[in-house]
C-alpha cells in the first residue's frame, strides 16, 4: 500500500517509489480526497487507485475488496491453513534462528553449558510447534546428562 495525500503535491521521491513498486502488487491510496486537491493525477500512471478519506470514511470498502482482488484472498478457502501454517512457521523459524545465533555467541564465549541449553531447549520446543508435536523435557535432559564437553 503506498499512501499518498490529496491535498500535496507528488514529489520525485513519490515518482521514483511508484516506478519501484509498478511491478509489484501494490495499491495507490490517494488520501484525504476531502481537503483541496493539489495532487497530480495524471503524473500517476496506475491501474490499482484507491480514493479515500479516513475522516469521512470513504473508500475503506473500495480498499478491502481491492486488496482481496489483487491478492487472491478470496480463493482462500476457510480450510485450507497451509498460507497461515507457512507464515507461522517461518515466524517460528525466525525465532530458531535467532535462538542458534545466541547459541553461537555463547560458545564463543565460553558460557556454561547450563546457558546454552536454555537455547537448544528453545529450538527443540519451537521444532516441535512447526511439525505439531511435543517431546518430553526428560529426552532433552537425558540428552544432557550423555552429553561431553570439554573432552
Amino acid at each position: 500500500l503506498y499512501v499518498l495525500n490529496d491535498n500535496e503535491e507528488i514529489s520525485s521521491e513519490d515518482l521514483e517509489l511508484l516506478e519501484k513498486i509498478k511491478y509489484k502488487n501494490h495499491i495507490v491510496i490517494i488520501n484525504k480526497t476531502d481537503l483541496e486537491n493539489k495532487l497530480d493525477l495524471d503524473k500517476i500512471k496506475d491501474n490499482n487507485i484507491i480514493k479515500m478519506s479516513i475522516k469521512n470514511n470513504i473508500g475503506i470498502n473500495e480498499l478491502k475488496e481491492k486488496i482481496k482482488e489483487l491478492f487472491n484472498f478470496e480463493k482462500l478457502e476457510l480450510s485450507d491453513m497451509t498460507f497461515v501454517t507457512n507464515a507461522r512457521s517461518i515466524a517460528i523459524l525466525k525465532q530458531i534462528k535467532k535462538s542458534i545465533d545466541d547459541i553461537e555467541i555463547s560458545l564463543e564465549n565460553n558460557l556454561p553449558i547450563d546457558i546454552i541449553e536454555i537455547d537448544i531447549k528453545n529450538i527443540w520446543e519451537k521444532l516441535g510447534e512447526i511439525i505439531g508435536e511435543a517431546y518430553e523435557e526428560e529426552l532433552i535432559d537425558n540428552l544432557f546428562k550423555n552429553f561431553c564437553l570439554g573432552k
